[in-house]
């Protein structure tokens, strides 16, 4: 159950683009685009604002925007299926390519390993418990 004077207190504190809309908003797009649709910038864009903003997300105010971006998209029947959305990511070699080229495009990018961007969207995922 949600404590609606914490969501309150973590909404009243947020700005417009708030780390919990931004994150909302790649979490979403990198469920909904499963393997198919993969937008390789929305996994850095995720993976970076995490690191940035880890220890102070809201995750009550993260589940809100999530299910708005999802119900925005039609993709909310999707977001309890995570757990194998993230297992047939990290199993599709594809992706790995286009991690690949995209860190050969951009060096700053290197250092981050595609795995340790998926393990993000998990931790994060578990944390949300759709």
């Amino acid at each position: 159950m949600i404590d609606a004077k914490k969501l309150y207190d973590c909404m009243a504190s947020s700005s417009t683009l708030s780390p919990e809309k931004m994150l909302a908003e790649k979490y979403e797009s990198i469920i909904r685009g499963n393997i198919s649709s993969a937008h390789i910038q929305d996994y850095y864009d995720f993976y970076r604002l995490v690191q940035q903003h880890k220890n102070e997300i809201c995750y009550d105010t993260l589940r809100e925007e999530i299910k708005y971006y999802a119900e925005k998209h039609g993709s909310s029947a999707i977001l309890t299926e995570w757990r194998e959305i993230l297992r047939n990511i990290r199993e599709e070699p594809q992706l790995y390519t286009l991690w690949r080229n995209f860190t050969a495009e951009d060096s700053s990018n290197a250092n981050v390993q595609f795995y340790e961007i998926l393990d993000a969207v998990d931790g994060i995922a578990q944390e949300l418990n759709f």
